[in-house]
């Protein structure tokens, strides 16, 4: 791809440009500040719609004299290219690509005025206007990124983060197999199987994690060990011990379970039982002659229940009747109280009128007084005019005394039926409760003693009964005594027999612990000497996935530098406490990090970057160089190369080819 021709018109301080680029090496001259850099912005907006840093936010529209972005102009950014590359597949020829950046106003409704809305961009490939995304693809096209920049410009790989400049170089020159690692270190078999499955990072992630849990078992099982240690009772010749308690068991358990049988016997052997079992029988007797009685007297007391419920119905409802009434006795007084202003303010009306006198005796206009025949008649219609309105007030207020009296009238209705139903709810509804419930309280104690009742089948009385059931008690308590005594004497022998026995369980008790406690000591040992096995195991495969790493790190280092001239890179550092391995990527020259070589040498070690990317990837694009002035060599370059010369004497731009 070359550059043949670049038009601007209202591009930042370009009011109108066109330079023609050679097909070798094209030098631009400029003093500072005249536009040199706006070349590369130029071919970058053209293209991405940034400026050559990848800002897209940078106006590229021009600024007046006083420092204020210019209206109503349209920046034109135009080039040809040509792809026609013999050793391209895809060859087209030359092509013209335009970028128009328009200022969209509109008019303000009712005025003259504008109003600035926006901004819109048309595009355009050899004068065929495109739709954005159609010539944002044509530019992925033939303008493949990263690939045209990071082939363009010296700065633009370095200036790349580390882990993007990692990514470029390992993506476009291959990374190391790890078959190929391992075929260079023959030692590394071991892990090779779980190399290629895993991957190094997260095999070493999986036995770094294996270690750590073999470690934390092999500092825990020590402690599991001694406390197991201390858990054994000391006894010495335990095989003895345990003969002695077998002999012991023999010798006493069959006297001890004779006695214990003696003492069974004496409890099911007594009549207690059967006393127990009557008693039963009598109280079960009693408790059907109580559920009758009880019957009788939900019975008897179930008319009264009823006359209490209506009661309590009743003041219900007289409680809901005050509920409304109370409100409409409210409301009759706020009426009477409003017609008794209504009247007190009619009598005041009447009153006023009365007291009105005829006071008119000269003309209101010409203030000559009124003659007696004047006078006269104007008098009269005063009069009677005074009659008619004291008779329609006496007429009004006669008719509201009557509505009054009426509104009182219901008023003391209303109070009496409230007064009425009040006087039952406080008054006669607890004095019908109470003579209910005495009522109630008469009948259930007219009704026949509880002792008197008899039971429906066996025909005993209830008091029968009772008396039945204190002498069977009695008899049970007679009974218990003999037994307690016999058992008294019974237990202290069983007492005495249990202590042998007990010794002897007692021993062999703790002779199978320390049989069990001695058993798990043996598989906590086991276990402790097979994880330090595999702790030592783990620890070997992991020291082989470092020198694996560091093989790789050696392949990978050497296949990317052997691309390079001069430049070397750094792809991995090396902590010198702990040997771990950390990946990174640096350019460097005789040994120089990239940020401390000078303009020139950065330059010179951008250029090899440039072409070991061209190369590779068969590439052969302009080439923009910044401040060529302080750069005496490039290297070797068959390419388009422009240079941008900061010359203090040249105002405006000039322009050179080689």
């Amino acid at each position: 791809m070359k550059i043949k021709k670049l038009w601007l018109e209202n591009f930042k301080n370009h009011q109108k440009l066109q330079i023609t680029f050679g097909d070798h090496a094209t030098n631009i001259y400029g003093a500072n500040g005249v536009g040199k850099t706006t070349v590369l912005d130029a071919v970058s907006f053209l293209l991405w719609g940034k400026d050559h840093n990848g800002k897209a936010d940078t106006s590229m529209r021009p600024y007046g004299a006083d420092g204020a972005l210019m209206h109503d102009v349209d920046t034109v950014v135009r080039a040809e290219f040509d792809a026609n590359d013999d050793n391209s597949p895809m060859a087209m020829g030359p092509f013209v690509l335009e970028m128009v950046y328009k200022e969209k106003w509109t008019k303000i409704s009712g005025s003259d005025e504008r109003k600035l809305t926006g901004n819109t961009t048309e595009y355009a490939i050899d004068g065929v206007p495109k739709k954005a995304k159609d010539y944002a693809a044509f530019i992925d096209e033939w303008f493949v990124e990263p690939w045209f920049s990071l082939t363009s410009n010296p700065g633009a790989f370095p200036s790349l983060p580390w882990q993007e400049q990692r990514k470029v170089l390992l993506d476009l020159l291959g990374d190391v197999a790890p078959e190929e690692v391992i075929d260079a270190n023959p030692e590394l078999e071991d892990i090779a199987e779980d190399i290629v499955k895993f991957g190094s990072d997260d095999l070493k992630a999986k036995l770094a994690k294996e270690l750590k849990m073999y470690k934390k078992q092999a500092q825990e099982l020590p402690a599991r060990i001694d406390e197991r240690r201390k858990l054994l009772s000391g006894l010495d010749d335990p095989e003895t011990l345990r003969k002695k308690a077998e002999i012991v068991l023999a010798q006493f358990q069959e006297p001890l379970d004779k006695l214990m049988a003696e003492r069974a016997a004496i409890i099911s052997g007594s009549n207690r039982a059967a006393i127990e079992a009557k008693i039963s029988e009598l109280e079960a007797k009693m408790d059907v002659i109580r559920g009758i009685r009880r019957e009788k007297m939900v019975k008897v007391k179930e008319p009264y229940l009823l006359a209490a419920n209506n009661i309590d119905n009743d003041c219900k409802a007289k409680a809901e009747q005050l509920r409304t009434m109370r409100p409409q006795l409210l409301e009759l007084d706020r009426r009477i109280n409003a017609k008794q202003d209504m009247l007190q303010d009619l009598t005041t009306e009447w009153q006023v009128v009365d007291d009105r006198v005829f006071e008119e005796t000269e003309c209101p206009c010409c203030h000559r007084p009124y003659t007696p025949d004047m006078l006269e008649p104007m008098l009269g219609r005063f009069n009677n005019d005074k009659a008619n309105e004291l008779a329609e007030l006496d007429q009004k207020g006669m008719q509201l005394s009557k509505e009054l009296a009426q509104l009182k009238a219901d008023k003391a209705a209303l109070a009496m039926k409230v007064n009425e139903l009040s006087t039952f709810e406080i008054e006669q509804a607890p004095n019908l409760h109470r003579d209910n419930n005495d009522a109630m309280n008469k009948a259930l104690s007219e009704m026949p003693p509880l002792e008197d009742y008899i039971h429906p089948e066996t025909h005993e009385k209830f008091w029968e009964l009772a008396e039945s059931l204190r002498l069977r008690q009695k008899e049970l308590d007679t009974c218990r005594l003999d037994i307690n005594i016999q058992l008294q004497k019974k237990d202290a022998e069983i007492t005495k027999a249990r202590i042998p026995v007990e010794h002897a369980k007692e021993s062999i008790l703790k002779l199978k612990l320390d049989a069990e406690n001695l058993e798990a000591i043996e598989q906590l040992e086991s276990e402790k000497k097979n994880v330090l096995l595999k702790q030592g195991e783990t620890e070997y495969r992991l020291s082989l996935v470092d020198k694996y790493i560091q093989g790789k790190m050696a392949l990978v280092s050497e296949k990317v530098n052997s691309t390079f001239e001069n430049v070397r890179v750094k792809l991995f550092d090396v902590n010198i406490s702990n040997h771990g391995i950390r990946e990174t990527c640096e350019l460097t020259m005789d040994g120089v990090p990239y940020r401390q070589l000078s303009n020139a040498e950065k330059c010179h070690a951008g250029m090899e970057v440039i072409r070991a990317i061209s190369n590779k990837l068969n590439l052969h694009n302009p080439v923009f160089i910044d401040n060529r002035e302080g750069i005496t060599d490039i290297g070797e370059w068959n390419g388009q190369v422009i240079n941008l010369f900061v010359s203090p004497e040249d105002k405006e731009l000039r322009v050179e080819h080689e």
